[in-house]
């Protein structure tokens, strides 16, 4: 699946690419079932893009309105407006690229690992983000601190993410 130019993504997020994609469209083609499902165990922050933040976002709460055996464009367009993020989910470009991932082949087999796939990138990403906030405190230090509180503080990024972890 080829992604829209306005919503290219860099090196370290393309790993995340596929697995996304292919989730959004999964729901996209089968609904209230696959999102009753997927809704409890991704959300919308475990998305690399605010494009399919947004467009996971409209797919979960217009299959928790009612019971649909797919998402329509237009349905996801009125969410859009509702939730005031049309300007990211209702431009021309992102309508195509709706469309293209509703055309995607997605098998019913693989979407638990599709759904560990985006939830393991998402939570390696908060892991990072976490030892490098320790890694920026470890060179911002003056020397005027304490042994044992730079180890507390460097700790705490690590432990401090075990829930999320954990949840993940």
């Amino acid at each position: 699946m080829q992604q829209v130019s306005s919503n290219s993504v860099n090196t370290s997020e393309s790993r995340d690419l596929i697995s996304e994609e292919s989730l959004i469209a999964f729901i996209l083609q089968n609904g209230s079932k696959a999102a009753s499902d997927i809704a409890s165990r991704v959300f919308d922050n475990d998305f690399t893009s605010t494009l399919r933040q947004c467009i996971y976002r409209c797919c979960i709460d217009v299959c928790e309105e009612s019971d649909i055996d797919s998402v329509l464009t237009n349905s996801l367009m009125s969410k859009a407006k509702y939730l005031g993020i049309e300007s990211v989910v209702c431009s021309k470009e992102s309508i195509d690229y709706i469309d293209e991932l509703r055309s995607s082949p997605v098998a019913n087999g693989e979407i638990d690992s599709i759904v560990r796939n985006v939830k393991f990138w998402s939570v390696s990403r908060s892991l990072k983000e976490r030892l490098l906030s320790s890694v920026n405190y470890i060179d911002s230090l003056t020397g005027n601190e304490g042994a044992l509180d730079v180890i507390s503080n460097t700790e705490e990024s690590v432990f401090g993410f075990l829930p999320d972890f954990i949840q993940g």
